[in-house]
């Protein structure tokens, strides 16, 4: 898989997850004084899973021993925005 390629490929993943994660962090940041100590923890661990899938969008354009479409990696990235929305429906719960 050619380097434009691999980038072409990871520069949406990168701008949506990024997106997520600085909306995410931004919601902490603004509403920490307000949020009670379980939505705190909660929004963290979604800062952290989104961070997570930040590195690995970064990681599909900047690996160079990728070959052909990272399956395994486009799949991660999928399991842990899942995930997120998932913590963020129970995070309405507190």
């Amino acid at each position: 898989m050619s380097l434009s390629l691999r980038w072409r490929l990871a520069f949406p993943l990168i701008f949506f997850t990024l997106l997520l994660f600085v909306a995410t962090a931004g919601g902490l940041w603004l509403y920490w004084d307000v949020d009670s100590p379980i939505r705190r923890a909660l929004t963290a661990f979604m800062c952290l899973m989104l961070g997570i899938t930040v590195g690995i969008s970064v990681s599909i354009g900047a690996d160079r021993r990728i070959e052909s479409i990272p399956w395994l990696r486009l799949g991660a990235i999928v399991v842990f925005v899942a995930l997120t929305t998932g913590v963020a429906w129970v995070r309405t719960m507190f």
